[in-house]
């Protein structure tokens, strides 16, 4: 064992006993770059998860000087000792995505509730990670047969949040996906129009109705939406907009989760 190696057994053995949540983190890298990563993660999930949710209330809440409670970020934790950098945010995805892909749909949507509860998902622009957590919830709940849930909590949520594009078009695609489609065009139609604003917040609410009216043959109404969607992509060009991410999408492919796992 050289002295790397060492070094990073003792920095794990100290943080099973003394910061949990910086352990997780370090078996959740370990887990991601092993050779059965998909196995791996939600085996570290399964074993660990619900200790380090109690460790992350216990250790890394807050109080602001006006006495409210202050969550971690996801996007900016650092470990007790040494102030390391954890990931969170791509721990979070790899979870959300190898649950999704094991079928698990009740504990993909207990642990969108856990993140909720134990994270201050909120990003400066818009509030993609949130969202999709948020999203994560209804789709879950859908998938996993629980589907009159499924309606009243995307019902709640989108009046919470009212007009939200992003948030109509994952409830019209989970209506889709359940193969509600003449329902998801209904309802898509509240909120869309030719004579729509091309903007980045209605982008895919353009995305559905091509999905939506190719599927049923209107190629007048595919070839108004097209081309109200690539006004959007041009001024994203323009502005170097990088798009929007998808689905719970902190999440990142396994392609980039190998570049992670590669040493210099």
């Amino acid at each position: 064992m050289n002295k790397l190696e060492t070094q990073a057994r003792e920095e794990l053995e100290y943080a099973r006993e003394h910061d949990y949540v910086w352990y997780f983190d370090m078996l959740m890298e370990q887990a991601g770059c092993s050779e059965n990563p998909e196995e791996e993660i939600l085996k570290v999930y399964d074993e660990h998860w619900q200790k380090t949710k109690e460790a992350i209330k216990k250790d890394y809440f807050s109080e602001t000087a006006d006495g409210f409670l202050a969550k971690p970020s996801p996007f900016y934790m650092m470990s007790l000792r040494d102030g390391y950098e954890m990931l969170y945010v791509n721990i979070i995805g790899d979870i959300d995505m190898e649950l999704q892909n094991a079928r698990r749909y009740d504990d993909r949507a207990a642990f969108a509730r856990d993140c909720l509860e134990v994270f201050d998902l909120e990003e400066m622009g818009p509030n993609y990670t949130l969202m999709n957590t948020q999203l994560a919830i209804g789709e879950a709940l859908s998938d996993g047969g629980h589907i009159a849930e499924s309606d009243e909590y995307y019902e709640k949520l989108l009046a919470e949040n009212p007009g939200n594009g992003y948030m109509i078009a994952n409830y019209v695609l989970t209506m889709k996906l359940r193969g509600e489609k003449e329902r998801a065009r209904e309802y898509l139609e509240k909120y869309i129009s030719p004579d729509m604003e091309p903007t980045e917040e209605n982008e895919m609410l353009f995305e559905r109705a091509i999905e939506l009216y190719e599927e049923t043959g209107d190629t007048e109404l595919v070839k108004k939406y097209t081309r109200l969607q690539d006004e959007i992509h041009s001024c994203q060009k323009e502005s170097a907009y990088h798009g929007i991410p998808g689905a719970f999408s902190s999440r990142l492919p396994s392609e980039l989760r190998s570049m992670r796992c590669q040493t210099p």
